[in-house]
């Protein structure tokens, strides 16, 4: 179950899941929860992504308003699978960075089980 608890820090949390196509090529994803007016909840998540194969994150659309920490999960994996689409493979794997908000059952659910979710 996704950790909904925004930490007590003064950095901005972080947390990457890297798609692995079958061509070899990347698409990365960071999520970027944001805190609750309290400051105590995960009140929204920003979503950055690659192109697959590129380096430069660009900022997810807002639409819905607010997302989850799941939904921008499941958008993460939405854009991966349209990356593959468009070079013509799938994603065979998927790396989680940091298990603060989402743990490997959480994006296992995400994705399917379809490919491995590996932890880094």
């Amino acid at each position: 179950m996704a950790n909904n608890v925004y930490p007590d820090t003064a950095l901005q949390p972080l947390q990457t899941i890297d798609f692995i196509l079958a061509n070899g090529l990347r698409v990365r994803t960071m999520l970027k929860p944001q805190p609750d007016a309290n400051r105590v909840l995960v009140g929204d998540v920003e979503l950055d992504c690659t192109n697959a194969g590129g380096t430069r994150l660009q900022p997810m659309g807002r639409d819905p308003l607010p997302r989850t920490v799941i939904q921008a999960g499941v958008l993460a994996y939405q854009y991966a699978q349209h990356e593959a689409e468009q070079h013509k493979t799938k994603i065979v794997e998927a790396r989680l960075e940091g298990r603060e908000f989402l743990d490997v059952p959480d994006v296992e659910d995400i994705v399917g089980r379809v490919f491995p979710v590996k932890p880094v």
